[in-house]
């Protein structure tokens, strides 16, 4: 069954992120839009595709999907930089 809100949730999602000291997310690994606004620290929000960007301490970025009917999904973003 594929997701109406998310289609490209089947394939794995890549993503950039800034090589920086801060460790920003430069574009949404999801939809590649640069419209992002900070919830937190680490946690970004895309205005484009609606979903939160979370950043973890150990490198690792997480995208949190909420479904249609409301369940929230975690995905994994697999990292294409060379620095990771």
């Amino acid at each position: 069954m594929k997701n109406a809100m998310y289609p490209n949730l089947s394939k794995v999602i890549y993503g950039k992120v800034h090589s920086n000291s801060r460790k920003e997310i430069e574009a949404c690994p999801y939809c590649q839009s640069k419209d992002l606004g900070v919830l937190r620290k680490s946690k970004y929000f895309c205005r484009n595709c609606l979903v939160e960007i979370v950043r973890k301490t150990n490198g690792g970025v997480y995208l949190n999907l909420t479904t249609v009917d409301g369940v929230l999904k975690r995905v994994k973003v697999v990292s294409t930089d060379a620095t990771q």
